[in-house]
């Protein structure tokens, strides 16, 4: 049960309706005894959610895939998500592990101790210590700037780790190059 929940608070607004309306039209069909109908239904559901999850990530990742890469000198140096993901998958681990970056997105969600930006880059809240207790008073869309460093998950996946801050802000990140 706890999954299902989990699924459903995943879900943007029009997959919801995408998901409860092909439920009613399949349930709707099997009432009928046209079971054939009902297989549809459902196939067409997943379909159509699965491409519009694929849609929402891609608009997403060219909006605010943006990760900012803090240098020694205090500069801010900018690079797509796109283009980090990558290198990192062919094998440019090394570079970019324990990196300090920032990414500035619109608030969407957080799961449990994950917050999801959207498009593909998780943020693992785990040891953070809220100590302004801005999470509980977030709200879909806001925008935040979160602060941390790369983390590894997989040998090709890579998520923001270690979080030290976060905070709204309206305007993208001030880039000095």
């Amino acid at each position: 049960m706890e999954q299902l929940k989990q699924f459903w608070k995943k879900q943007d607004g029009i997959n919801r309706i995408i998901l409860v309306t092909g439920v009613v039209a399949a349930i709707a069909c099997l009432v009928m005894g046209q079971w054939q109908y009902s297989i549809v239904f459902i196939v067409f559901m997943g379909m159509f959610m699965v491409a519009h999850v694929g849609q929402r990530t891609k608009r997403l990742s060219r909006l605010y895939g943006g990760l900012y890469f803090h240098m020694p000198d205090g500069e801010m140096y900018p690079m797509t998500f796109e283009q980090v993901r990558a290198e990192y998958v062919k094998g440019a681990q090394g570079r970019y592990g324990g990196r300090k970056v920032s990414i500035w997105f619109p608030y969407w969600r957080t799961n449990e101790d994950v917050m999801e930006t959207g498009f593909g880059l998780d943020i693992d809240l785990t040891g953070f210590e809220d100590p302004e207790g801005i999470l509980p008073t977030l709200k879909a869309g806001q925008f935040i700037l979160v602060t941390g460093e790369l983390q590894a998950r997989k040998r090709d996946y890579f998520c923001i780790g270690a979080v030290e801050e976060i905070r709204r802000q309206e305007s993208r990140p001030e880039v000095r190059l």
